[in-house]
């Protein structure tokens, strides 16, 4: 089953694709809802900003990362 990601989701996705190509300070917000096909308005419903989109965005990597490897991962030091 196709799941369609939400708007929230989406932004990430962008931002994601975004910021993998170009510095941080190259990309506004407009590039970010332009890339997804959603307005401004939508992504200030979800974010105060760029910076705190970037730390959503890092926070679900990471979370999927310990998702898929949560028995493999060691903090011992």
């Amino acid at each position: 089953m196709i799941i369609k990601p939400d708007a929230k989701k989406l932004l990430e996705l962008s931002t994601i694709e975004l910021f993998s190509k170009n510095p941080v300070d190259a990309v506004t917000v407009k590039d970010i809802v332009k890339n997804c096909h959603l307005s401004t308005r939508t992504f200030y419903n979800y974010f105060n900003d760029k910076y705190q989109i970037i730390n959503s965005c890092y926070f679900s990597i990471m979370e999927n990362y310990f998702d898929e490897n949560k028995d493999n991962l060691n903090f011992h030091l």
